[in-house]
């Protein structure tokens, strides 16, 4: 369940052509295995 989870993460950060269009949230960069709560951003879009 957690791997089709994360793939479909990956693929929220990507538009119809498949280009990405964002990143991780800098305030999770290096906090790897730390609880993600329920409406906390996860990625920063690159047009704000």
């Amino acid at each position: 369940m957690l791997k089709s989870n994360l793939r479909d993460v990956r693929q929220r950060s990507k538009d119809e052509t498949g280009e990405i269009q964002g990143m991780i949230y800098p305030q999770l960069q290096g906090r790897d295995y730390e609880p993600l709560s329920p409406g906390n951003p996860m990625f920063l879009t690159f047009d704000g």
